[in-house]
């Protein structure tokens, strides 16, 4: 597998420009006196880019994306992205975006390797997940020493044509199936960060509920 990317930045006024192309390529191939249902297979993304990070004021910034993605196996794929960033204080920030992706078929990447797999991610459609979250940021100093971060996120996820490995027993295969299902996500990070001198404190915790939704 390979990945290359090639970028341009440029500022205009309030406005910072950033475009590019890139290319993502994976082969696979087995060897000659290997028996694996496993087929061979060449997977190229060709992807272009853009980018506005907008500044509106000292305080506030608008950042807006588009990107454009051909998979050579499973098609074109068009996702935009948009966050917005004010900060409010020299110690509080605040973040909000949104954006979607997909995640094209490939059963190396949802299971370990065994002797029963079977690549049909020509036949079964790719991931399309769209999100929105929102964090928190708040940094400050305790008695001129104590460094201390503390970000706090909120996320929503919603993902389409959900991919699952099946198992068949009976001609001892496994394959991707598309289900008819949609997976909703919401969570909440929270993280602190403190520092004095040497030492250094991390402290995390994830909360997340999915649930599938049927039609």
């Amino acid at each position: 597998s390979s990945y290359s990317e090639a970028s341009d930045r440029v500022t205009l006024g309030k406005h910072t420009l950033v475009t590019g192309v890139n290319l993502i390529t994976e082969s696979f191939r087995k060897v000659t006196t290997d028996i694996v249902p496993l087929n061979n297979y060449d997977y190229v993304t060709v992807g272009v880019f853009a980018q506005n990070d907008w500044k509106v004021t000292d305080k506030f910034t608008i950042e807006a994306g588009l990107r454009y993605d051909h998979h050579n196996i499973n098609g074109s794929f068009v996702f935009p992205r948009i966050a917005l960033f004010y900060k409010a204080s020299e110690k509080l920030s605040l973040r909000l975006a949104s954006g979607a992706g997909y995640k094209a078929p490939n059963i190396l990447a949802l299971s370990d390797p065994t002797p029963y797999l079977f690549n049909n991610g020509a036949s079964v459609k790719s991931e399309y997940s769209t999100g929105v979250n929102a964090d928190i940021n708040y940094n400050t100093v305790w008695w001129d020493e104590v460094g201390v971060s503390l970000n706090q996120a909120f996320y929503y996820g919603d993902i389409k044509n959900s991919l699952r490995v099946i198992t068949d027993t009976l001609n001892n295969t496994a394959y991707l199936q598309t289900q008819n299902y949609k997976v909703n996500t919401i969570g909440t990070d929270s993280y602190l960060q403190m520092e004095y001198k040497r030492f250094e404190l991390y402290l995390g915790y994830n909360h997340t509920e999915a649930l599938q939704k049927y039609p």
